[in-house]
C-alpha cells in the first residue's frame, strides 16, 4: 500500500534518523512562516504616521490702554520654531493666529500706537488665549510724548524646552544699589482740553503680563517686583493689587507670584 521509498514511510515505519531530521525540517519551516505571517499582519495594521505637525490655535485681542475700546487692523506677528506667520486684527480687536507647539515671541503694531513686544513663551499641545494687549499712542495729534517708550531685555534661569527670557517696557528707569527701577511714561494732549495721562510699566515673561504703575527686579536674585495698580496675567488667571513680586528662579514662576491688594 505504502511506497517503502518515501520519507513519509520511511520516517514513520523505519523511525531512523535521517526521517526524524526531514521532519524537524518540515517543522522548523512551518513555524517560522508563522512569525513572517504575524509579523506581516501587523505591520499591515499599524497605523500610518502623519508628516503633517500638530497645530494649535493662539487667540487673543489688543485694546486701547484703558482696555475700553477693541483696536482694529494691529499687526501681530509670530515668530519663533523656525516659522514667521502674521495676522491683523478684526473690528473688535481680536486675533487668531495657527502654529505647531514650541517657543515664540509676538509683536504688535498698529497706526499712531508704539510697537509692543512680548518675551519668549511655550505654546504647549492645546489652545492657548493670551491676555488683553494694552496699546499706548505713540503719535496723536496734537500730543507730545514727554517719555519715550523703552524696553529692556534679560535672560533668566533656563530650563529645557523652557524660555528665559524677561522684557520689561517703561518711560524711565534708575538703577540704585543693584537694583533696576523702572516708572511709566506721560503722555500730555494740548487739544481743546489739554491733560496729561499716566502710561505704566509692562513686564513679560513666558506668558505671564504684568501692568503696573512701577516695576523693579533685582538682578542678581532675579525677582520681580510690582507696585501700584498692579494687574497680573497667565493664561484664564487674572490677579488684582497695590504690590506684586515674583521670584523668576523658582521652577514655575507663575505659582511664586505674591499679591497685595493694598
Amino acid at each position: 500500500m505504502f511506497d517503502s521509498s518515501s520519507d513519509y514511510v520511511t520516517a514513520r515505519v523505519v523511525g531512523n534518523k535521517e526521517g526524524r531530521l526531514w521532519l524537524l525540517r518540515i517543522f522548523l519551516r512551518v513555524v517560522l512562516l508563522m512569525f513572517v505571517a504575524i509579523d506581516t499582519s501587523a505591520a499591515t495594521n499599524k497605523p500610518i504616521q502623519s508628516s503633517t505637525p500638530h497645530l494649535v490655535q493662539i487667540t487673543g485681542a489688543v485694546k486701547f490702554v484703558d482696555l475700553s475700546l477693541g483696536l482694529p487692523n494691529v499687526t501681530v506677528s509670530l515668530e519663533g520654531n523656525g516659522v514667521q506667520v502674521a495676522t491683523q486684527t478684526n473690528d473688535a480687536g481680536v486675533y487668531r493666529l495657527v502654529a505647531a507647539p514650541g517657543i515664540y515671541r509676538l509683536t504688535f503694531k498698529g497706526a499712531g500706537c508704539a510697537p509692543i513686544h512680548l518675551a519668549a513663551f511655550r505654546l504647549k499641545a492645546s489652545d492657548m488665549k493670551l491676555p488683553d494687549i494694552r496699546l499706548e499712542p505713540c503719535v496723536m495729534n496734537p500730543a507730545r510724548i514727554e517719555y519715550d517708550f523703552k524696553e529692556d531685555r534679560f535672560g533668566t534661569v533656563a530650563r529645557i524646552n523652557q524660555p528665559a527670557e524677561l522684557i520689561i517696557r517703561y518711560g524711565e528707569r534708575v538703577d540704585i544699589k543693584g537694583i533696576r527701577h523702572y516708572g511709566g511714561f506721560l503722555v500730555s494732549y494740548e487739544d481743546k482740553t489739554p491733560r496729561s495721562i499716566l502710561f505704566g510699566a509692562m513686564a513679560s515673561y513666558d506668558g505671564l503680563l504684568i501692568y503696573a504703575d512701577k516695576l523693579s527686579f533685582n538682578k542678581k536674585k532675579l525677582i520681580l517686583q510690582a507696585q501700584g495698580h498692579v494687574t497680573a496675567y497667565k493664561g484664564n488667571m487674572r490677579l488684582q493689587g497695590e504690590r506684586l513680586s515674583v521670584n523668576l528662579r523658582a521652577k514655575n514662576p507663575a505659582q511664586s507670584i505674591r499679591i497685595r491688594i493694598n
